[in-house]
């Protein structure tokens, strides 16, 4: 008996070893922004968990398109939600503009990283990509809204790159006085310990909760 309970106590105690050891091995994280977020992560090279996008209906494969009772419950869904936009960037769009919607997601950034700030010096940054083309109603507004985003942009990444360190970075944010095109995407590439990276997340999500809430943000 006395050896069963010793035989017990060591694997529970090796399981719980291994259990903390796993939590300071490292992993690496890819987000990218392009009008909704998809996020993935591998652990020894091997994915571990996806966030993909989410598809509009236009992005579906003919396979799919085919399929009638799938697009009639598509239908069926997208007449429930009408008043929603298709995507968490669209719904800031279609509320506020444009340059709206990035001034809002710039500001959520703003927060997230004041938050969890304690732990950016633990996360290593492979790479980060930034393309940023802001176009106004005329010359004027462009070149007026152009400088507010870059007040916003050039201080957040400055700040995040004197703390963590970044390995490569491409920034593009210009401003289109010809073609009124406007875009917003970008892409991260991290390196960071389970441990802070289960913090990091659920102080980044706890941010994120209470900015859609206050904005009125359901997801679909």
């Amino acid at each position: 008996m006395k050896i069963a309970l010793i035989i017990t106590g060591s694997v529970l105690a090796l399981l719980l070893i291994l259990s903390l050891a796993l939590l300071f091995l490292p992993v690496s994280v890819f987000i990218k922004f392009k009008e909704d977020f998809f996020v993935k992560i591998k652990f020894f090279g091997i994915k571990v968990y996806e966030i993909p996008q989410k598809k509009d209906k236009k992005d579906k494969t003919p396979k799919e398109i085919s399929d009638k009772k799938a697009e009639k419950n598509e239908e069926k869904a997208e007449n429930i939600v009408l008043s929603k936009a298709k995507s968490f960037f669209g719904f800031f769009k279609k509320k506020y503009g444009f340059f709206g919607a990035v001034k809002k997601l710039l500001g959520f950034f703003n927060d997230a990283l004041t938050h969890i700030k304690p732990f950016l010096r633990h996360i290593k940054v492979k790479k980060v990509i930034l393309n940023l083309v802001i176009s106004g109603d005329d010359a004027a507004d462009t070149a007026i809204k152009y400088g507010q985003v870059c007040t916003a942009v050039y201080p957040v990444l400055s700040f995040f790159e004197s703390v963590c360190g970044v390995d490569f970075k491409k920034i593009n944010v210009k401003s289109d006085f010809t073609d009124n095109k406007n875009e917003f995407d970008f892409s991260l590439l991290i390196k960071l310990k389970i441990f802070y990276l289960l913090k990091t997340a659920f102080k980044v999500y706890k941010e994120y909760k209470n900015f859609t809430l206050k904005e009125n943000y359901n997801e679909r």
